[in-house]
């Protein structure tokens, strides 16, 4: 009776991905003013959280529930959990360092930062989480799978999750002190002169700060969610024996899918233009 509550309110959380990454995708393709180059990459990300709900969680259902275990549909949940992780902190981090490049550097950004090369880093984000995700396919009968295993997802949580993990904060860091040192620059002008910034350029600020807030609380929840997966897997992999309550383990399964709930959300509600693309949807 509890598995399949479980497994129901599984299923209701991927229906809710699926729900809220379409919309994120439909506002993208409806409204013009969307189509910028910051959100090419979380439109792609969108596309990456769907999976989530269309495959990773289907397929986790279908592997806990068969009395047999079957290779292919448990290795393909295993590939998409991989995949999704990737996908999920590559794309964050891609944000936030184009995010970042803009404060630092806005009168480069316009000519360095292209829509074509956005492009170009994203369909270079799937490919690279593809083959990663699939190269554990390679060696399944391997005599020393275990072993490859091993290195494999160490080397997968120290190269493509922590070292882009670190890099976010650093560049979060970096521009929260560049904002609050604006801000403390402007006081200290207000103290002097009588300076009033133009409306537009006080919104434009409040945008930037609302965005990188955003990111941050994106990657806090990335950090909730997927970091358990990658220390239990790499426990299991050492075959270190240790007795989880099963409320614990169901708790790290939502924490985790539900990363691709919050991200849409987040950018959806939280960030300017997207807030006007869905207000203006509903006024139709």
């Amino acid at each position: 009776m509890v598995t399949r509550l479980v497994f129901g309110s599984l299923a209701l959380l991927g229906l809710l991905i699926v729900a809220a990454n379409v919309t994120v995708f439909f506002l993208f393709w409806r409204r013009s003013s969307l189509r910028v180059k910051t959100n090419y990459i979380l439109a792609s990300l969108a596309f990456s959280d769907c999976m989530s709900g269309l495959l990773a969680i289907p397929l986790l259902i279908a592997c806990s529930s068969m009395s047999v275990y079957d290779e292919v549909v448990c290795v393909g949940m295993d590939v998409c959990q991989r995949f999704l992780v990737i996908s999920t902190i590559l794309h964050l981090t891609t944000a936030v360092l184009e995010r970042y490049f803009k404060i630092v550097n806005s009168f480069r950004h316009r000519s360095v930062v292209t829509k074509c090369r956005v492009v170009i880093v994203v369909v270079l984000i799937w490919l690279l989480t593809l083959i990663t995700a699939l190269a554990q396919t390679t060696w399944s009968n391997h005599p020393r799978a275990s072993e490859i295993y091993l290195t494999y997802d160490i080397t997968v949580l120290v190269v493509l999750v922590v070292l882009p993990f670190i890099s976010i904060m650093v560049a979060y860091t970096s521009m929260f002190l560049i904002i609050k040192r604006g801000k403390m620059r402007r006081k200290k002008l207000s103290g002097h002169h009588a300076v009033c910034l133009p409306s537009s350029n006080k919104k434009y600020k409040q945008n930037e700060r609302k965005a990188v807030t955003v990111y941050f609380v994106m990657a806090l929840c990335f950090a909730v969610g997927w970091f358990p997966y990658f220390v239990l897997t790499i426990l299991d992999d050492l075959k270190f024996e240790i007795d989880i309550p099963f409320w614990l383990t169901v708790m790290f399964l939502y924490l985790k899918y539900a990363t691709s709930l919050v991200d849409p959300l987040l950018f959806t509600f939280f960030k300017e233009d997207f807030q006007r693309a869905l207000k203006s949807l509903r006024r139709r």
